[in-house]
C-alpha cells in the first residue's frame, strides 16, 4: 500500500488585480496561507498531489485577474510539493465576463431559454442548445478568459465535454475520477438560492458508474442554487462519494447517504461580510479494508483564519472534540486490483480527444514515477506549450510546420488543440515535446514520454 492522496481545497479566491497593490489586505491573508501550507505539508508528512479550486478563480473574469492568480498558484504549488500543472478547476459566478453577457443579445436569449420553470425541461434545453454550434459558441463566450485560464490546466469549459474527467491513483491502485461541473451555464449577477434559476442537467450530476473508481466532484454552486435540486441531489448520491463546492463563504462538512459534502468556504471573503473568515481545506484520502470492508476514509483538515494570531489555525468546529481534524468512512463496494501486467506502450490521446484526457498518474512523487509520467505527458505538454508566450507558442508552431491558415482567429488554447492533433498525425509529438521544453529553457522536464513514438 502506497501513500494516502492529498489534495488542498480552495474556493473564491477572487483574485482582483486591482488590488494587488500596496493597500492589499488581503496580501498578507495569502502570505500566511503559503506558510500555513509549507507547515502543514510537513505535518502530514506527506506532498500534496494537487490544489483543487471549486470556483471563482477571479473577481471579475477579466485577464489581469487570472495572471496574478497564476503567479500565486505557481508559489503554492512549490510549498505544497506538486508540479505547478497540478491544479483542478472549475468556474464560478466571479470567472464569468459579465460585460460580454450584457452586450450579446444572444447570450440573454440563450440564458432565458435556459433558465425554465420546470426541472425535467432542463436536459432536453441543454442538449438543443449544445448541439447548435453557434449557440454552444456563444453560451461558453462569457467564460473566454476563464478558459484562457483553465486550459493551461486541461480544465477548460466546453460545450463537449461538459463536464472535464482526471484519473488520479488511490493508495490500492484503485482510481480517483475528478469530475469537474460547471454550474455558470446560465449565471449572471441577479442569481440568488431562492429563486434556484442557475442549471446542471444530468449529463453533469450523474457520472458513468465503472468498477474500481470513485468519484470526487467538484462545482461552484452548491446544489441548493440549483432548478433541478432533487435531481442532483439523488444522482450525486448515487454516484459521487466526495462532493465539493465553493460559492458560500462558511463552511460546511456534511455526511450524508455514504457521501461526504464539503463546502470550501472563502480563499478571500469580502471583508463587509458579517462573518468574514478566511478558508481553506486539506483532504487525505485512503482505501482501507478489503472485499465487504472496503472503505473510502476522508481525512478534512479544515484551516481557518485567527484574528487573534494572526494566521492560519485548525477549524475544531466541525472537528470532533480535542482534534484538528474530521474522518469520515465511507463504504465501497468489494473490488480487487488486476494481476499485475506487462505495461503497455505510451498511447498519446487520439486527434480527436482534448490533449489532456488521460491524466491518470501513479501515487506519489509525479517526477519520480516514469510510467505515471507517461501518462501524464499530454496534461505536462499541454500545460507547457500554454505557458509560453503568444509569440513563443507561434515560433514552436512554426519550427514544426503545424500551422494552417485556417487557425487565423483562434484562441490560443483551441489552436494548441489542433496543433496537438497535427501533431499526432505527422508524428511530431517528441518534437513537439523537445521544442516546448528548449523554449522553456529551465531543464524541468529533462525525460521525453514520447520518444520513440
Amino acid at each position: 500500500m502506497s501513500k494516502p492522496l492529498v489534495l488542498i481545497h480552495l474556493s473564491d479566491i477572487h483574485f482582483n488585480k486591482k488590488w494587488c497593490d500596496y493597500y492589499d489586505l488581503d496580501q498578507d491573508v495569502r502570505d500566511q496561507l503559503e506558510k500555513d501550507v509549507a507547515e502543514m505539508r510537513k505535518r502530514l508528512n506527506n506532498n500534496a498531489r494537487g490544489v483543487l479550486i471549486t470556483g471563482d478563480v477571479a473577481f471579475a473574469g477579466n485577464k489581469n485577474d487570472y495572471d496574478e492568480a497564476l503567479k500565486w498558484l505557481n508559489r503554492l504549488c512549490e510549498l505544497a510539493g506538486c508540479r505547478e500543472q497540478d491544479v483542478w478547476c472549475v468556474p464560478g459566478n466571479h470567472d464569468i465576463d459579465r460585460d460580454v453577457f450584457a452586450n450579446s443579445i444572444f447570450i440573454r436569449g440563450l440564458h432565458d431559454r435556459l433558465r425554465v420553470k420546470n426541472p425535467d425541461e432542463v436536459d432536453e434545453r441543454l442538449a438543443e442548445c449544445l448541439r447548435d454550434a453557434a449557440g454552444a459558441v456563444e453560451l461558453f463566450r462569457p467564460l473566454q478568459n476563464y478558459n484562457n485560464f483553465a486550459a493551461k490546466f486541461s480544465c477548460k469549459s466546453q460545450p463537449d465535454p461538459l463536464a472535464w474527467q482526471h484519473e488520479l491513483d488511490l493508495n490500492d491502485n484503485s482510481k480517483l475520477r475528478i469530475f469537474g461541473a460547471n454550474s455558470t451555464l446560465v449565471s449572471h449577477e441577479s442569481d440568488n438560492n431562492a429563486d434556484r434559476r442557475l442549471i446542471l442537467g444530468t449529463i453533469q450530476s450523474r457520472p458513468t458508474e465503472q468498477a474500481g473508481v470513485i468519484y470526487l466532484l467538484m462545482c461552484h454552486h452548491p446544489p441548493d442554487w440549483l432548478l433541478e435540486y432533487d435531481n442532483v441531489n439523488m444522482n450525486l448520491d448515487a454516484r459521487v462519494k466526495v462532493q465539493l463546492f465553493g460559492h458560500k463563504h462558511l463552511r460546511t462538512i456534511e455526511e450524508r447517504n455514504n457521501c461526504v459534502r464539503i463546502v470550501a468556504g472563502a480563499v478571500h471573503p469580502s471583508r463587509k461580510e458579517q462573518q468574514w473568515k478566511p478558508r481553506y481545506n486539506w483532504l487525505v484520502l485512503s482505501v482501507r479494508g478489503a472485499d465487504a470492508d472496503r472503505r473510502l476514509e476522508v481525512d478534512i483538515y479544515p484551516r481557518v483564519w485567527s484574528d487573534a494570531r494572526p494566521e492560519y489555525i485548525a477549524d475544531v468546529a466541525p472537528c470532533p472534540t480535542g482534534q484538528d481534524h474530521r474522518t469520515v468512512s465511507l463504504r465501497l463496494e468489494p473490488w480487487t486490483a488486476p494481476a499485475a501486467a506487462a505495461p503497455a506502450p505510451f498511447i498519446a490521446a487520439g486527434p480527436t480527444a482534448d490533449p489532456a484526457t488521460t491524466a491518470s498518474v501513479a501515487q506519489g512523487d509525479p517526477k519520480v514515477s516514469e510510467r505515471g509520467m507517461d501518462m501524464d505527458a499530454a496534461r505536462t505538454l499541454t500545460y507547457r506549450f500554454l505557458s509560453l508566450s503568444h509569440v513563443a507558442r507561434i515560433e514552436v508552431a512554426q519550427k514544426l510546420a503545424l500551422l494552417d491558415d485556417s487557425d487565423e482567429g483562434l484562441m490560443d488554447f483551441e489552436l494548441f488543440g489542433r496543433i496537438f492533433e497535427r501533431a499526432m498525425r505527422q508524428q511530431k509529438l517528441e518534437s513537439l515535446w523537445e521544442v516546448v521544453e528548449a523554449a522553456h529553457g529551465d531543464g524541468h522536464n529533462p525525460r521525453n514520454p514520447y520518444v520513440g513514438q
